[in-house]
C-alpha cells in the first residue's frame, strides 16, 4: 500500500524497537530510527544481489521527491546500470 504525507509526517520510533520500515512499493521505504531520524532508502537487485540505495532524509526530502528519485533508479536499473 503506498504511503501519504498524512501517514509520513507523525511517524516514530515504538519503545523498545530499534527500528521500524513503512513501505511504500516498488522497493521504497521510510526507515524510522529510535532517534527520530526518517530515512528513504530503496531495496532493489542487481547482478542477483539485494542491495539498499539512499535516497535522503525527510523531511528534506519529500514524498514525492523520494518518488522521483526511485523511479530514475529504477530506470538506470532497466539499462544495466547499478545506483
Amino acid at each position: 500500500m503506498a504511503l501519504t504525507v498524512i501517514e509520513v509526517k507523525p511517524l516514530i520510533c515504538p519503545d523498545g524497537q530499534k527500528k521500524i520500515k513503512k513501505i511504500d512499493g516498488n522497493g521504497l521505504y521510510l526507515l524510522v530510527k529510535i532517534s527520530g531520524s526518517k530515512l528513504w532508502r530503496m531495496r532493489y537487485r542487481f547482478n542477483s544481489k539485494y542491495q539498499e540505495l539512499a535516497l535522503g532524509q525527510y523531511p528534506k526530502i519529500s514524498l514525492l521527491e523520494a518518488l522521483n528519485r526511485a523511479a530514475k533508479a529504477r530506470a538506470q536499473l532497466v539499462q544495466g546500470v547499478s545506483c
